[in-house]
């Protein structure tokens, strides 16, 4: 009876049943992925040969350097090897040189026609270091860092390692919870251009 049934679940007589359900169903979340999951950073950008141009544009607009233009084709290339002939899910960064990488990999090789989509997600965007980046900042920063500790250190306007990390959880739970259970299509590769 229900009664019953109310009277055992407060008093703890179903728990173990209730904790291998919670089990299960995490398990389950995580084989949504599909069986190739490959992280890639962006190519060379701006921001990586000159530190300077913080100052004057803003992150999100930072643009692929000839190498890093190289590179993302090299990359194309090799990852077509590895997709082989799989269903292609590909999650990316909005920020301007993950998605020039994206097109770079298409003009390597990396079979386009096999992409059946793609999902943009800002919850995999670069970590924000603030919105100009000051000459001196870096430094002040680092020495502030070294006190309060890396992690947790956080730059005005900024974020700290630790809100990227509980934003990055944020972005699989979603993944895996809402974005691929909506999805017809069974991937074989997972592709997330993003940062490092």
């Amino acid at each position: 009876d229900l009664e019953g049934f109310l009277q055992g679940l407060d008093g703890g007589a179903y728990d173990d049943a209730l904790a291998a359900i919670g089990r299960r169903m995490r398990y389950l979340k995580w084989q949504r992925l599909p069986p190739k999951v490959v992280l890639l950073r962006h190519g060379q950008s701006e921001g990586n040969v000159n530190r300077t141009i913080y100052t004057s544009k803003g992150d999100a607009h930072l643009e692929l350097t000839p190498v890093g233009i190289q590179q993302a084709r090299a990359a194309g290339a090799r990852l077509a090897e590895l997709v082989g002939d799989d269903k292609v899910f590909v999650v990316v960064s909005p920020f301007e040189r993950t998605q020039q990488t994206l097109l770079g990999l298409y003009q390597g090789g990396f079979p386009e026609h096999q992409v059946e989509m793609v999902h943009v997600s800002s919850q995999i965007r670069e970590q924000e270091f603030g919105n100009f980046q000051t000459v001196g900042l870096q430094e002040a920063a680092r020495a502030e860092q070294a006190v309060v500790g890396r992690f947790y250190y956080r730059r005005p306007n900024a974020e700290s390692s630790a809100d990227v990390y509980d934003r990055v959880a944020s972005f699989w739970e979603e993944l895996i919870g809402n974005v691929l259970p909506r999805q017809a299509t069974e991937y074989g590769t997972c592709l997330m251009g993003t940062h490092g």
